[in-house]
């Protein structure tokens, strides 16, 4: 393995972070692996994912969208008398 003779630029690392945080992420490959095998029984679950967000149409993203808000909502207020 070689290393670079010159750390990455400041842009070169904000890109890297805009992609890492678009693909979520946050913990690496790891994560990403050990969640679809714990929720799809499926380690390349990720890819698949991917494919399918990068293959959505705008009808595809409007119906969901519409799905989505067009549920009702739950509420929730928490009141307190602020003393710890």
């Amino acid at each position: 393995m070689r290393f670079p003779r010159r750390p990455p630029s400041a842009g070169c690392n904000a890109r890297a972070a805009r992609v890492r945080e678009e693909l979520g992420w946050i913990g690496g490959r790891i994560e990403l692996v050990g969640e679809g095998l714990v929720f799809a029984d499926d380690p390349e679950h990720y890819r698949r994912r991917l494919e399918r967000q990068g293959s959505a149409t705008v009808d595809v993203v409007t119906r969901a969208t519409r799905a989505w808000l067009g549920q009702p909502t739950f509420v929730l207020e928490v009141e307190g008398t602020g003393a710890r």
